[in-house]
């Protein structure tokens, strides 16, 4: 099954992806904050990053440039989560593949 990774401090929102991706049959890995993120990363190559921007203790713009600057996590995709559009414009610059606004359900790739 492909790995995905859900980077996100908010408990009910993290639980949310996380079952929404088992159920489209991947295996999940969660975190709730940069640090734990990077640890996960260190061991695993998820297929795709699910990354809240606003995080207590960093920006997930933090574990967005990690999975940018590790060769092995070249291919990983990743969608920010935001709905500030400040972050959005700061997480451009690290070249993610998409954006979800948690305000109201959108993407844009």
């Amino acid at each position: 099954m492909p790995l995905a990774m859900v980077v996100e401090d908010d408990q009910a929102l993290r639980q949310l992806f996380g079952k929404a991706l088992e159920r489209a049959e991947f295996n999940v890995l969660l975190a709730s904050n940069v640090r734990d993120a990077v640890a996960l990363l260190a061991d695993n190559t998820p297929e795709i990053a699910f990354i809240d921007v606003n995080m207590p203790g960093g920006l997930g713009t933090d574990v967005l440039g990690y999975i940018k600057s590790i060769p092995r996590l070249a291919q990983t995709k990743t969608v920010i989560v935001t709905a500030i559009t400040r972050r959005r414009a700061e997480s451009t610059l690290l070249g993610p593949t998409c954006f979800s606004s948690s305000r109201f359900p959108s993407w844009k790739c």
